[in-house]
């Protein structure tokens, strides 16, 4: 669960990043969050989007300073990123509703 937290915070602080223009510490946020979700869980997916969402403030950044073909290049980046955000995100609830929503989760408290 540490790992998990860890991720959500590091996507949390790329958002908060991206959305005050800070791109690059927004870009390391999502790159250092994603070591603490290598397997494809909603935290990774999530990354992904966060990753995505920068990758549009850059395409807006770029087009605001007239360079629109880097610009276009970010938004194809950006597009890619949402896409592969939301097959983890599909693959993620897939998995929960073939195991009923059960998930492995370490230890909870319960007795086994």
């Amino acid at each position: 669960e540490i790992d998990e937290v860890l991720a959500d915070t590091y996507a949390r602080l790329a958002e908060l990043r991206a959305r005050t223009g800070d791109l690059v510490r927004a870009e390391k946020d999502v790159s250092d969050g994603l070591t603490h979700a290598p397997g494809r869980t909603y935290f990774r997916g999530h990354l992904f989007e966060v990753s995505g969402i920068v990758e549009e403030a850059r395409a807006a950044s770029l087009v605001d300073g007239g360079k629109a073909e880097e610009a276009a290049q970010a938004r194809a980046k950006a597009v890619d990123l949402l896409r592969k955000a939301v097959a983890i995100q599909e693959e993620v609830i897939q998995s929960a509703l073939d195991d009923g929503g059960a998930r492995p989760r370490g230890d909870q408290g319960g007795s086994k």
